[in-house]
């Protein structure tokens, strides 16, 4: 897990997600482990340069209109 989800406009469950990552600090440091290896995951450059490649292959590829 790397977040905490409540329902929309649940004032009450966002209170209580809150207090629990305050009042457990090991907890928090979890979820925070947690994101920080998503991100590393998801935007290391072996995925994110082939992304952007790609992208710029498809623009440099597009014709400009005269």
């Amino acid at each position: 897990r790397t977040g905490v989800l409540v329902a929309p406009r649940d004032s009450d469950a966002v209170m209580d997600a809150l207090l629990r990552v305050l009042e457990q600090p090991f907890y928090a440091e979890e979820l925070g482990r947690a994101a920080a290896a998503a991100v590393h995951e998801r935007y290391r450059p072996e995925v994110v340069a082939p992304l952007v490649e790609q992208h710029y292959a498809q623009v440099l590829a597009t014709p400009v209109p005269a």
